[in-house]
């Protein structure tokens, strides 16, 4: 079986636990080859009271005649998410960066810091000032685009932590996604 490399700092999990995680990021997450290519790997630590739960962090790659190369990493912050259905819930929005923010990156040549097309906006009610850092986490795109995949996409398709703020995403939000080449279980 394919698998992406669980990093766990704190001896968190088991040995079976571990190889559940990686299992669920590949199957349950519906990752690509492709995708799975830019994760380096997946950080299990205990960054203690902080504001997140998890974050995906991107670095840039030699260019190749493809195109933008990336190299991602997923960090779970253990202080959190005590159980597995927590960091499974946490790791699917996670890979929901790496799946949409890696695609705009290396597909559409976006930098990450660069807003995702304003169709996505649109279809998502938002305004392009959600692009901003200074907005609360639940209207920032990204993060919206992010939690979207993991409702639609993933096997953790429980509640979607926007839908109060800015409703459930519809089935042209997940046309959306097939079109920008999501190609798995859609």
């Amino acid at each position: 079986m394919i698998t992406i490399p669980i990093k766990d700092s704190d001896k968190v999990l088991s040995d079976e636990e571990a190889v559940d995680l990686a299992s669920f990021a590949v199957s349950s997450c519906r990752t690509t080859s492709e995708d799975r290519s830019w994760i380096k790997e997946i950080v299990l630590r205990n960054d203690g009271r902080t504001s997140y739960y998890g974050y995906w962090e991107v670095a840039y790659l030699p260019r190749t005649l493809r195109g933008r190369r990336i190299q991602s990493k997923i960090v779970l912050n253990t202080f959190y998410l005590l159980t597995m259905d927590q960091l499974k819930k946490t790791l699917a929005h996670e890979m929901g960066h790496n799946w949409t923010t890696g695609y705009l990156i290396s597909r559409l040549g976006r930098s990450p810091n660069e807003s995702p097309p304003r169709v996505f906006y649109a279809m998502r009610g938002l305004d392009t000032k959600y692009a901003s850092k200074g907005v609360a986490w639940q209207c920032l795109d990204r993060e919206v685009m992010a939690e979207d995949y993991r409702t639609l996409c993933t096997s953790s398709r429980g509640d979607h932590r926007m839908a109060n703020d800015i409703g459930l995403p519809s089935a042209e939000v997940k046309d959306y996604f097939i079109r920008m080449g999501y190609p798995r279980y859609m």
